[in-house]
């Protein structure tokens, strides 16, 4: 509600996904991920080996690499830059923020060769096209000031890859800041860790970054965000990429977009690696729309796993979000005041209170879900700060092995529930219930559904369906009603339910 920064025996650890779309959630989830310049990453996002403090210092300075306009090295513990045309150095200094600055220039490639460079003045990349700034595995920029590592700012097609940036742990920057329309800027296979604020940072405060592309890095024991697309203004479409990384322990979250459009995350890993914290969000598209959220596994957040808010229009598919921690709304997958979505293909296990929850949105279509073996429902519908919601698609989806049911309506008007497979919950397979008050679940359409206990269950379902505190005028038909404890169907008013025979 609002913005806010059981039997093991007898529950799946996880659900396949349908397709091609398995296969790609599988490929992004193998035990080692080689990200961040040849860093070996585990499956919790952790470095395997992770760098050392501080880097062992190059005793002589390198030659300058083929395909660099110049190389970055170090002579003992001083940088020192080598153009491509020879060995000769031409620049030397004790702060290597500064020495890079001096060299930059449009499309014009700096190398960086092995060792920790100390930046007292963060890398400033002004006005410029084309840059390139490749850093070898094991070249580590470290900042010794909270002014951040990297600034990109006004200038297009710029290209950081590899090696590793590294905050001062504290401060108002974020390590990386891609700011006023530096489009086509791509951060590929880099490690940024313990920035004061942001790992990465895209921020639209006087100029629109478009076409941005944050791929295959790792992320880790930042202060706020993995990485964020930030507009403090009305923004249509960004074309902005978010796909490959490896987001762990940052302090607020993974992923998180807040007033921008036309978002792609796509395939990413986002967890706590120990426990519920620090994370609170895994994945947030917020104050936005027309954003796709697809192929990512989430785990081990305090809040939410994937949160819409204020996001219509927007895709949230093929998704894996489990073992999130959060209670009522901050569910494997929230819908907050966010119309015309499409929630549909996640797998939502083992969450504290319910898989998908939808709240204050309109015309959303929740389609083909796993949400089993959560605290709460399966999936729940929710009225909020309005008398009713509603005019949603509910339909193939699997849930069962809830703690408090299925599928539950609360003030939830003009719904299609179809097709889908309720069973062994505790409490109802799908209940349509009217917090006092307010419009009441009504004029739903219930059909084709399996509701049932399958024996042996840990939660043994009391009802198919059942309606409840002034909610009627619904239409129930052609269910399966099989084994439930209690009743087929608990109804009030003058509704009736017209059962198919079970097998």
């Amino acid at each position: 509600m609002g913005e806010r920064p059981a039997d093991a025996a007898a529950r799946p650890r996880r659900r396949a996904l349908k397709g091609a779309s398995m296969l790609l959630i599988a490929a992004s989830l193998i035990a080692t991920l080689v990200v961040a310049g040849g860093a070996v990453v585990s499956r919790g996002g952790q470095p395997a080996s992770a760098p050392p403090a501080t880097s062992p210092a190059a005793a002589t300075p390198f030659p300058p690499a083929a395909g660099c306009n110049y190389t970055l090295s170090l002579d003992g513990t001083t940088p020192v830059a080598r153009p491509a045309s020879g060995a000769r150095v031409v620049a030397r200094g004790t702060d290597a923020g500064s020495l890079i600055n001096s060299l930059l220039a449009s499309h014009e490639t700096i190398c960086v060769t092995p060792g920790e460079y100390i930046l007292q003045t963060d890398v400033e990349v002004r006005r410029l096209d084309g840059v390139t700034l490749d850093l070898a595995p094991g070249a580590v920029m470290r900042s010794t000031t909270g002014s951040g590592d990297l600034l990109v700012f006004a200038s297009s097609g710029t290209v950081v890859e590899g090696g590793e940036w590294v905050g001062f742990g504290r401060g108002r920057e974020s390590a990386i800041r891609i700011q006023h329309g530096s489009n086509g800027t791509v951060i590929q296979g880099t490690q940024v860790t313990r920035s004061g604020r942001d790992g990465v940072l895209v921020y639209d405060n006087t100029g629109t970054s478009y076409g941005v592309s944050i791929l295959g890095d790792l992320l880790h024991g930042n202060t706020r965000f993995g990485v964020q697309v930030f507009s403090n203004r009305s923004t249509g479409p960004t074309g902005t990429t978010i796909s490959g990384d490896v987001a762990t322990d940052n302090g607020v979250g993974g992923i998180y977009t807040n007033g921008v459009e036309g978002v792609s995350i796509v395939g990413n890993v986002v967890a706590n690696s120990e426990g519920n914290g620090p994370g609170e969000i895994g994945i947030g598209v917020t104050n936005g729309g027309n954003d796709t959220v697809s192929m990512n596994e989430v785990e081990n957040m305090s809040w939410f796993g994937i949160q819409a808010y204020y996001n219509n229009h927007t895709v949230i598919s093929y998704n894996i979000s489990m073992d999130n921690r959060g209670s009522e709304d901050q569910s494997g997958i929230t819908n907050d005041h966010s119309s015309f979505d499409t929630i549909v293909g996640n797998s939502v296990e083992q969450n504290g209170d319910y898989g998908v929850y939808l709240e204050r949105s309109w015309n959303v279509t929740v389609d083909g879900n796993v949400a089993t073996h959560n605290g709460g429902y399966g999936i729940g519908l929710y009225h909020g700060s309005l008398p009713a919601m509603g005019r949603a698609t509910i339909s193939g989806n699997n849930c069962s092995f809830n703690g408090k049911g299925g599928i539950i309506l609360n003030s939830a008007v003009d719904n299609v529930i179809s097709g889908n497979r309720c069973y062994d919950n505790s409490g109802y397979g799908i209940l349509l219930y009217n917090d006092p008050g307010q419009e009441g679940s009504t004029g739903n359409l219930v059909f084709g559904n399996w509701l049932g206990n399958e024996g042996n269950a840990p939660h043994p379902q009391s009802y198919g369906i059942g309606e409840a505190n002034a909610s009627y005028g619904n239409t129930i038909v052609s269910n399966v009603f099989l084994n439930n404890t209690e009743s087929a169907v608990l109804l009030v008013g003058g509704d009736g339910a017209d059962p198919r025979p079970g097998p």
